[in-house]
């Protein structure tokens, strides 16, 4: 564990393996429940275009059936707290691109 970079010995000492399994367990029934479709970096359905960037995620959440390599896309990405000038400043970008 300790030659993971950024991960020292306070990291390593104070991780609680139980809890982070609980958590997880907690986290897999949330996705089944949601009908969400989790996909991993080495997934086939993952993004190749996000294969390319450096500081792609891991891991991509989806919902309902989508497309992530389609020939052409348009990707939005903000905050998960939208203000009501970010939400009207999107909303006209989307229709500028219909």
């Amino acid at each position: 564990m300790l030659k993971v970079p950024g991960i020292g010995q306070l990291v390593v000492r104070n991780l609680n393996p139980d809890e982070a399994l609980r958590s997880a367990e907690v986290e897999v029934e949330f996705i089944r429940k949601n009908k969400i479709r989790p996909i991993f970096y080495l997934d086939n359905d993952y993004p190749i275009r996000l294969k390319h960037c450096e500081d792609g995620p891991l891991m991509l959440y989806t919902k309902g059936d989508c497309d992530l390599n389609p020939e052409k896309v348009v990707a939005i990405v903000g905050t998960r707290n939208v203000t009501d000038y970010g939400r009207n400043l999107v909303e006209k970008l989307v229709s500028g691109l219909k």
